[in-house]
């Protein structure tokens, strides 16, 4: 049957175009030079492999530890994508091509994507890595979507389970309050933003604050965004954290303070001022970053110290400090915990996390890595490489936790009968001292 199919694979096209062509040479020694990802022009296979490969290159800021060889990549991969585009080439120049050959090949594309970005992308440790790729042919769209660390490592931990607990955590301190086991609380529930979570009924997460009658402290928080609501007095948010922050100050005989962030996909760098810096009255060092400074895949700047001040309204805690968390706090929880840990009075109770410590709060843009949108790919990406105080770097591996105690089958049906057997873990640690 004589078709016109073939015509539509003439529609091959990126999504935009942001600037100027770029020619790319099928070899790397050839084109040493900085590319823009932002600017690349895609208009076939080969091309498309070739923006997300120097994107990459240019962007991703772990090469200097990450065991991928990404040279390596290209040497495999960059003659699967020139196939694709002879393939199709003799598809538009045949002059019978049969719907289900023209369907044959949709699929053979996206299964060469799946497999072919797929393995490129499975070992890198980033894990704030999230990967885009869109592109058409004819009516049909091809898509990708990678999330190597926080969708592919993270369910291999032995001790991974599901996200639904921390959906419990309001219903549970609310019956704490009706015991009369806490006072003071100020809280309420708020839709999460992760990409773990499909939306449901019970997608809401506790933002709450309040004391213990023996005068523990506790803020629960899914996510670093007191900065984003403060100057709405009204939202759950600001509520939470000035209920907090007061009863730092009016408590008088605290016993300790628990930072819990369970399930907290980290936000805004700045909140660390709102929550840990009223509790110190000097500096304290919390590790190092560092970020690219040149056109290399290798070209690092110096590592800079990362300090939090303490905040102008303090008040030095010297009671136990301790942050609950567990395998899905991430990014800033990450930073929370890590800063606790260099306290000599904190703790961090729970699990290993999920090691996505670098920031992100830049594009290539801002210096030379980070973040790329070309309107075809789009990678979202750590700008900044985080080490700790002693010199680890966590990223892909977590921060590992002074207490461990794992959200086992029996603590799961534990808080599905009203019990949170972590927090009672840490309210124990903090009454005794106890470790073991």
């Amino acid at each position: 049957m004589k078709t016109n199919i073939r015509y539509l694979f003439k529609l091959f096209v990126g999504a935009a175009v942001w600037g100027v062509t770029l020619f790319f040479s099928s070899c790397r020694d050839d084109a040493p030079e900085l590319l823009n990802p932002q600017e690349y022009d895609i208009n076939n296979n080969e091309s498309l492999f070739l923006a997300f490969w120097h994107g990459m290159n240019n962007s991703y800021v772990y090469w200097d530890v990450d065991p991928t060889d990404w040279d390596a990549m290209y040497d495999q991969y960059l003659p699967v994508f020139q196939d694709l585009d002879e393939k199709m080439e003799q598809i538009q120049m045949a002059d019978n091509v049969s719907e289900e050959e023209a369907e044959a090949f949709v699929r053979e594309m996206q299964e060469t994507y799946d497999e072919a970005f797929g393995n490129m992308c499975r070992n890198l440790i980033d894990h704030h890595l999230d990967i885009n790729i869109q592109t058409f042919l004819g009516n049909d769209t091809i898509r990708v979507n990678l999330m190597p660390g926080m969708r592919d490592e993270l369910p291999t931990r032995d001790y991974y389970h599901d996200f639904e607990t921390v959906w419990r955590l309001y219903s549970i301190i609310s019956s704490m309050e009706a015991n009369g086991e806490i006072v003071d609380l100020v809280g309420g529930v708020f839709p999460p933003n992760y990409p773990l979570i499909k939306p449901n009924e019970k997608d809401a997460s506790a933002f709450a604050s309040y004391r213990t009658a023996d005068g523990i402290i506790c803020l629960h928080f899914p996510t670093f965004s007191f900065g984003d609501f403060v100057a709405d007095p009204s939202a759950i948010q600001t509520q939470v954290i000035r209920n907090f922050q007061k009863l730092i100050d009016e408590t008088p005989d605290v016993r300790g303070v628990i930072f819990d962030v369970r399930g907290n996909n980290g936000g805004n760098l700045d909140d660390i001022y709102e929550i840990l810096a009223p509790l110190i009255d000097e500096d304290i060092h919390i590790g190092y970053v560092r970020t690219k400074s040149g056109t290399g895949r290798l070209d690092y700047g110096p590592w800079t110290p990362c300090v939090v001040h303490p905040a102008e309204n303090h008040r030095k805690i010297d009671a136990p400090i301790v942050v609950l968390n567990d395998i899905f706090s991430i990014s800033m929880a990450e930073m929370l915990s890590m800063a606790v840990q260099t306290l000599p009075n904190g703790c961090v109770i729970g699990e290993r996390t999920a090691g996505g410590t670098g920031p992100l709060f830049g594009d290539f843009n801002f210096s030379y890595n980070g973040a790329f949108d070309n309107g075809t790919i789009q990678v979202s990406c750590a700008t900044l490489m985080w080490k700790t105080v002693s010199g680890e770097i966590i990223e892909g591996k977590g921060v590992t936790p002074d207490i461990e105690f794992l959200q086992t089958p029996e603590v799961y049906n534990a808080m599905c009968q009203g019990s949170d057997l972590q927090l009672e873990r840490a309210f124990e640690y903090i009454r005794t001292g106890n470790i073991e």
